[in-house]
């Protein structure tokens, strides 16, 4: 739809007359790892056994699982 090797028309010209927000025109989304599918499972088990842990309480149990993880990626 939107080409941006266009040079005639810039991409916020394309994307308005499209009625599209810029914002929407990222690219692919990255495919989710082994490693992320594996703590996903993790924690979903963990938040199934004990829903009321929070986030730091959640990471000290995957780190006692042997998962390294930070707050961040949690």
């Amino acid at each position: 739809m939107i080409e941006t090797w266009y040079s005639k028309l810039s991409i916020r010209r394309q994307s308005a007359l499209l009625g599209v927000n810029r914002n929407r025109l990222t690219s692919n989304p990255t495919p989710t790892t082994e490693e992320d599918r594996m703590i996903m499972c993790h924690l979903d088990e963990l938040h199934t056994r004990w829903p009321f842990l929070g986030q730091r309480k959640l990471i000290r149990e995957l780190r006692d699982q042997g998962i390294k993880i930070g707050r961040k990626r949690l």
